[in-house]
């Protein structure tokens, strides 16, 4: 279940309070996802997806992501827009949260993708990438050589009783790496954790990332 934080109607008719998009007249929460708090609100206007941020996402890294949907918006791939507020900005609080409203993707997830869907997802990913080229925000890769060294730390200690000899192993080639690690390649933005529930489909293409 992806509700963390459960809402009332008073918390988010507060939040649309701060927006031009209508009053509450429906909400529920969306069980698919597992680090952030979903809800589907429907206003007197539109459709739209309110996310609070939990512990897994750091607040600094969301005016990055913010603008980086924006970017890809401008460049014509449906990914969600976020809603600016009447002051000028897309982030809230919500129980010490940072809040966000987006724009309501139309189209549905696939459990199941046929090799068209994934013909259709592999040139779609393309033009994602070939679009951040002039995106000039950056972000550290939370994920990258640095995080493996401080998951190899948290794991040492019972590293070996999986594998005798693993720690000293992972140890080893962690070494080799950041001996090695290319410093020069290419780099940019790129959508590195897709699942199919991050895409949409509508009458057989790709409705929205």
């Amino acid at each position: 279940m992806a509700v963390f934080t459960h809402l009332r109607a008073v918390d988010i008719s507060q939040m649309l309070s701060q927006y031009d998009i209508g009053g509450l007249e429906h909400f529920h929460g969306i069980a698919e996802g597992v680090q952030n708090t979903n809800y589907k609100i429907t206003t007197s206007r539109a459709e739209y997806i309110l996310t609070l941020f939990e512990q897994w996402v750091t607040a600094e890294d969301l005016p990055y992501c913010i603008a980086l949907m924006q970017h890809l918006r401008a460049c014509g791939l449906h990914c969600p827009q976020p809603v600016i507020d009447q002051h000028g900005n897309a982030l809230q609080t919500i129980y010490g949260k940072p809040a966000l409203i987006v724009y309501f993707l139309e189209g549905k997830a696939t459990a199941v993708v046929t090799v068209e869907e994934a013909r259709q997802v592999g040139a779609y990913l393309a033009r994602m990438h070939l679009a951040t080229q002039d995106f000039a925000a950056h972000r550290a890769n939370p994920v990258g050589a640095p995080a493996w060294q401080t998951l190899a730390r948290k794991t040492a200690a019972t590293a070996d009783t999986v594998t005798p000899g693993l720690a000293k192993t992972v140890e080893d080639e962690l070494t080799y790496i950041t001996q090695h690690w290319p410093h020069h390649l290419p780099s940019g933005a790129i959508h590195a954790d897709l699942f199919p529930d991050n895409l949409f489909f509508k009458d057989g293409q790709i409705s929205g990332v």
